[in-house]
């Protein structure tokens, strides 16, 4: 296997696949015209003449690991080589208890960065696949390895975040568009727009690296009794067989009845362990095709830099296709943030005793699904709703049962979610929301539905909407049929899918409802 043989696995910076130039001649046998291998110099970077004590030192040890593992590229200009950290640096120097960091806490995670050999024997992560490879199992010490190499920048980024074939990291630094990142520094540089998000994010990675220096044996259990389980899923032949029953034309070859629907208030999007689903549910995270954190403040973002032992699912996961979605399990939220884009923000830090098996994190389940984009659509001249062009409700209620259905044999005791796909994606909330009720009607799972205060009036429609089908057992099969009915460019009925349905399944009555008038 050469170091770019296979698009199957990901070779790990301990790999002896992974071979560099010594451009700083830390290495006394090598010759600077001989690659050797990217692990003793990265060694001899971090260690050379001893772990970093101070900010600086810390700032110039990362940028030489960007010079040396990327031909020679630096993030930054060379006649200011930290000037690329200045926003970890200020958090460091201001935020966070450098001293203790750097004493106490630093040394810790060294260390475990240095056990990336014995911890992974093979030199590489396989890359999940739904069909070959679906699922991937690591032990919590695996994890923090790989975070600690993530905040060190010493991954190379994996081929699919790269826009251009063949195309480096060091395309990036010359102005090539990232698909998504592989390590934290995007986290570092100047004054990030959503900066009180990346705050929060550091937060968390830095309240981690505390933990994992100062709880003993926080990370001590094994993949038995604490697995950290990432399951790239999608239908498998029987289970897709049953969802075409129940999308069959005919409404009457099956009738499955809607789970509860349960509509809970919120100020503002929070990810308090209330609203995540633990311990025996599940939370759905609205994600991009190419799952992961960022530097801003969406509901993705905030999801996994809150839980940095969910940062390394950009390793092993390719962007999402239609019929996938990816379940990650067993990983903590350390940090609580509110808000939602520019208002994103840290408001406190979790402060739990040391984990046993009857933690709620130990069980925690996250399914990313990911939304049509339909925000490119002309909809106000053509007055078409894109969410019912031909396919795409079938798409989205497949996404959204593969996510639900995940939990089996035994169904989650409930689903958080929320608008999914309605905010940046274009999406309709009304019909978002039935092709959701339908979906946990189908994996028999009732839903927790989270709102803020600005889409009360939506969801008092609804809620009228849920109490009528209750109250005289609509199946989903029927919501689907009479959803899938309308026709896109149906200017009347696209106005109010909800209305529509509503007027087909009670016989086109006239119903009298506050909401629907």
């Amino acid at each position: 296997m050469s170091e770019v043989a296979t698009p199957n696995v990901i070779l790990l910076p301990s790999s002896p696949l992974l071979k560099r130039l010594d451009r700083f001649s830390l290495i006394s046998s090598s010759s600077s015209d001989d690659p050797v291998p990217f692990f003793d110099i990265l060694r001899a970077i971090l260690t050379s003449p001893g772990p970093a004590s101070y900010v600086g030192e810390l700032a110039q040890q990362l940028d030489s690991i960007a010079v040396t593992l990327h031909d020679g590229q630096t993030r930054v200009a060379s006649s200011a080589p930290t000037k690329g950290l200045d926003f970890l640096r200020m958090f460091l120097l201001r935020t966070w208890d450098c001293q203790t960091f750097f004493k106490a806490i630093w040394p810790a995670c060294l260390s475990l960065a240095f056990e990336m050999p014995k911890l992974f024997p093979e030199g590489h992560i396989r890359v999940l696949d739904s069909k070959e490879n679906p699922r991937s199992v690591f032990t919590r010490r695996q994890i923090a390895c790989l975070v600690v190499h993530q905040f060190l920048c010493t991954i190379p980024t994996p081929s699919w975040m790269i826009k251009g074939k063949g195309k480096g990291k060091e395309f990036m630094a010359r102005g090539g568009e990232a698909l998504g990142f592989a390590d934290f520094s995007l986290w570092y540089s100047d004054e990030p727009v959503h900066s009180e998000a990346v705050r929060a994010y550091l937060t968390a990675l830095f309240t981690y690296f505390e933990k994992i220096a100062m709880e003993p044996g926080w990370l001590d259990q094994d993949a038995e009794e604490w697995p950290v389980v990432m399951t790239l899923r999608s239908l498998k032949d029987d289970e897709d067989e049953q969802l075409s029953r129940m999308l069959a034309s005919d409404p009457e070859r099956s009738r499955t009845p809607f789970k509860t629907l349960e509509f809970i208030a919120v100020p503002e999007p929070s990810t308090d362990p209330a609203f995540l689903g633990v311990p025996d549910g599940a939370g759905v995270v609205f994600a991009n095709k190419q799952v992961g954190f960022g530097a801003g403040g969406t509901m993705e973002e905030v999801a996994v830099g809150t839980t940095p032992e969910a940062c390394p699912i950009v390793l092993v996961t390719r962007p999402l296709k239609d019929d996938e979605v990816l379940i990650v399990t067993g990983v903590e939220s350390l940090v609580v943030v509110e808000g939602h884009g520019r208002s994103a923000r840290l408001t406190s830090v979790h402060r739990a005793k040391a984990p046993t098996r009857d933690s709620m994190w130990r069980t925690r389940t996250m399914l990313f699904m990911d939304a049509l984009e339909l925000d490119g659509y002309d909809t106000i001249s053509s007055g078409t709703l894109p969410d019912l062009l031909p396919g795409h409700v079938d798409r989205e209620l497949q996404k959204a049962y593969t996510a639900f259905s995940s939990g089996s044999p035994t169904p989650y005791a409930f689903v958080t979610t929320g608008l999914w796909g309605c905010g940046a994606f274009g999406g309709n909330d009304e019909v978002k929301t039935m092709i959701q009720w339908c979906a946990a009607a189908f994996a028999g799972v009732p839903l927790r539905f989270s709102y803020s205060d600005d889409r009360s009036s939506f969801v008092r429609r609804f809620r009228e909407f849920v109490d009528l089908a209750m109250r005289e057992a609509w199946a989903a099969e029927e919501v689907l049929e009479a959803l899938k009915s309308i026709r896109p460019d149906d200017k009347e009925n696209n106005q109010s899918p909800l209305a529509f349905v509503l007027r087909m399944l009670s016989g086109r009555r006239i119903v009298h409802m506050s909401a629907l008038t």
